[in-house]
């Protein structure tokens, strides 16, 4: 699956269209880095990220940004199970720094919340920055530890 998007600023040379697509084994390495550079080399001691270890995405929900043949973007959702019922865990979302401001962040939310959608999943939660993700219909769930849970149910 591959959507091509151009993003919604005026085009400058920087600005060149996108594709998002199915995230590919080959994509590992430079999803790592990326992750990395965005969130930085101590990530893995962060608890959202030990809920993921060794586990894999849900299926056709871990999605890659790719312009011009270099990765510029991940996202990936999760199973897990909320108050008992089964829901999905949106994390991380990345963006290389030199392409933010390009509507890559936003592309990778909506064509991963479709997904999520089309799949008949009902639920995301994220722990994030409410503003950012309050446009994408994500409202306060609770806090725990201090940290924003955001939620949003999947209506199709």
């Amino acid at each position: 699956m591959t959507a091509f998007r151009k993003p919604q600023v005026a085009l400058t040379s920087k600005a060149a269209p996108f594709a998002i697509r199915a995230e590919r084994a080959a994509d590992v390495a430079a999803r790592e880095a990326l992750l990395d550079a965005c969130f930085g080399e101590n990530r893995h001691d962060r608890t959202c990220q030990r809920l993921r270890d060794g586990r894999a995405p849900a299926a056709g929900l871990a999605l890659s940004a790719v312009r011009e043949g270099t990765l510029v973007g991940t996202v990936r959702l999760w199973h897990v199970s909320a108050g008992g019922r089964p829901a999905l865990v949106l994390g991380p979302l990345a963006v290389d720094p030199a392409f933010r401001e390009l509507g890559i962040g936003a592309a990778l939310m909506q064509q991963a919340l479709a997904a999520a959608r089309a799949r008949g999943h009902a639920a995301v939660i994220l722990l994030g920055d409410a503003p950012y993700y309050a446009r994408f219909g994500f409202s306060p769930a609770w806090r725990s530890n201090s940290y924003p849970v955001r939620w949003m149910a999947l209506r199709g």
